[in-house]
């Protein structure tokens, strides 16, 4: 029975590592593919209730204009590092859990190589994994302005 319940356990474990490897691969690919302005592959992986808070079109123009603030940037590397499960609080959602996924990027500016850190977050729900905002990201939209970056980053 010991035996039973630790197969069982081991299973479940390598199952969820083995789902976090493919989200911390989406991950990557949503990051290059927003830097690349591929916005049609970026767009249905944001969560629902985000999609409905601002228009694509908006939310286009505010990356094509991210994207022009970046000029000069020469991305070099993106990739995850980590992948975890976390409880975060959210606009819209409330206290949900979601999966964190640790990203690193470098990339060329002025010369120099630089390396950036963040963590996105996504949400298994219905529609399978879908990828969500900072707070501070879903109020710049709710007000219908661009969210502001203070340094180049990598997520959408």
């Amino acid at each position: 029975m010991v035996v039973l319940c630790l197969s069982l356990v081991f299973a479940g474990t390598v199952a969820a590592s083995a789902k976090w490897e493919l989200l911390k691969d989406l991950q990557v690919k949503m990051t290059w593919a927003n830097i690349r302005g591929q916005y049609g592959f970026v767009w249905p992986l944001l969560n629902p209730q985000y999609q409905r808070v601002t228009t694509r079109a908006f939310w286009e123009a505010c990356q094509r204009k991210r994207a022009r603030q970046t000029a000069g940037v020469k991305w070099i590397s993106v990739k995850a590092t980590d992948a975890y499960p976390d409880r975060i609080t959210l606009p819209l959602l409330g206290s949900i859990p979601a999966v964190a996924i640790s990203v690193e990027a470098k990339f060329k500016y002025r010369g120099s190589i630089r390396t950036v850190r963040d963590t996105s977050y996504w949400l298994n729900g219905d529609r399978g994994f879908t990828s969500l905002w900072d707070p501070a990201t879903y109020r710049a939209y709710k007000a219908h302005r661009c969210p502001t970056y203070s340094s180049p980053t990598v997520l959408p």
